[in-house]
């Protein structure tokens, strides 16, 4: 097969839902990724569950396209949906569903979540990523390249506070749990695209993570599951 990149979150993912769902070599639960882009996730998981059905969901068909690049064997289910579109999403399916660096890029986040936890079955758990806010205070952010004159404004950067998201659950009946994510490999910056993370060595030896916008990210993951 080839070699994709593993980044330290899929790790992280990976030994929660371990932990979680007592997960071995020959795991046969379904597990769907939203925002899979071109399966890098979905390809880690499958080296470690060669039997576990993968599904990939995302709203770019070109990216779809190569959700298989390289596999050999029981291959990863495409799904072409909009997160946004709850009439079109397949609920009430998976055992896992993860959703990592999506929510931060819609400002109505509320529908989102609710059709992303809509996918689990009963005894379902979701892992969301993101960057979050850990302060009281939802933080919508828009920006544009200095040398741009008038268009669209970009978004992608949102910091839903965490208060927020475990408020919603309250709400809606399911129970969420934060786990903070910690990278603990340096990220250089990147001299084409500035707008992307990297990372700085803080005295205590941790890293931060901050990005061409000056935001400092605060990654989280929320573990959630229905009461």
């Amino acid at each position: 097969m080839v070699q994709k990149n593993s980044k330290e979150y899929f790790k992280l993912i990976e030994s929660e839902a371990r932990t979680d769902s007592k997960l071995d070599r020959m795991s046969e639960i379904s597990w769907l990724d939203i925002g899979c882009e071109t399966g890098s996730f979905l390809y880690y998981l499958r080296n470690k569950y060669p039997d576990m059905k993968l599904t990939g969901m995302d709203v770019i068909p070109e990216l779809l396209e190569h959700l298989n690049d390289g596999i050999d064997g029981k291959k990863i289910i495409p799904f072409l949906g909009d997160i946004t579109n709850e009439q079109k999403l397949p609920k009430g399916t998976f055992d896992i569903v993860s959703m990592t660096g999506v929510i931060q890029i819609f400002d109505e986040w509320e529908g989102v979540l609710r059709n992303a936890l809509s996918l689990l079955n009963d005894k379902g758990v979701m892992y969301m990523l993101s960057v979050f806010n850990p302060e009281p205070y939802d933080v919508f952010v828009k920006y544009k390249p200095s040398n741009q004159s008038g268009g669209v404004l970009e978004a992608g950067w949102n910091m839903i506070s965490l208060d927020s998201i475990k408020r919603y659950c309250e709400e809606t009946d399911f129970v969420a749990e934060v786990i903070p994510f910690e990278i603990n490999i340096d990220i250089p910056k990147n001299k084409d695209d500035t707008v992307r993370s990297w990372t700085i060595k803080k005295d205590d030896g941790k890293r931060m993570i901050i990005n061409g916008l000056q935001l400092v990210n605060n990654h989280y993951i929320f573990r959630i599951r229905r009461r």
